[in-house]
């Protein structure tokens, strides 16, 4: 029988892969101004996707929870590379995660939010080669958790299979999930194809 981060990953793997192979991440390296937009696209995603994933897990504290990757990361790589050709109050149009009202969508949320992690170091490498941006400088959202991304990714994974017992629940998940993942396509529609 297949564990429900199995199933989140097989019934998910088309979107994810059309969301990724639509984003050409050379325009978001090309310039810090290119990048501090590409920031502020994601701000737009994880504001209202991190206030959703806390109201919906409020009750509960996983340990990968207190750790994560947030929009105060985003926040924080903004101001560190901001030259005032972009505002940081430019986040009009911010993503739309009202749909998320249950725990089990709050985990499809997570899932591709805290997956996107995976993805990170490669691109934290090639925004260090092309922008010269560390971790430490404005690359601390894409750098993610460094050597610890494996370790997080599997206290996530695991927390998923544990909440979602239920098929019911496995659906909403990968239907949260799905929607995740067009929102990203639609904030960084400048990036894309």
């Amino acid at each position: 029988m297949l564990r429900p981060r199995e199933i989140l990953r097989s019934r998910t793997q088309q979107l994810h892969q059309n969301t990724e192979s639509q984003l050409h991440w050379d325009q978001v390296f090309s310039s810090r101004s290119a990048y501090q937009r590409f920031l502020l696209a994601m701000l737009r995603i994880t504001i209202p996707a991190d206030e959703a994933i806390n109201r919906q897990l409020s009750n509960q504290e996983p340990s990968w929870l207190a750790d994560r990757r947030t929009s105060a990361w985003l926040v924080d790589d903004f101001r560190k590379i901001e030259d005032g050709a972009v505002s940081l109050d430019d986040t009009e149009n911010v993503a739309d995660f009202d749909f998320v009202d249950s725990l089990a969508q709050a985990a499809g949320v997570a899932y591709v939010l805290e997956g996107s992690a995976m993805g990170g170091a490669i691109l934290a490498r090639s925004l260090e080669e092309r922008l010269h941006i560390t971790a430490d400088s404005g690359g601390k959202y894409l750098h993610g958790y460094g050597k610890q991304t494996g370790a997080h990714w599997g206290a996530v994974t695991s927390w998923l299979d544990a909440v979602l017992t239920e098929p019911a629940m496995i659906d909403n998940a990968v239907d949260a999930a799905a929607q995740t993942f067009s929102i990203f396509g639609q904030q960084l529609h400048e990036f894309r194809s």
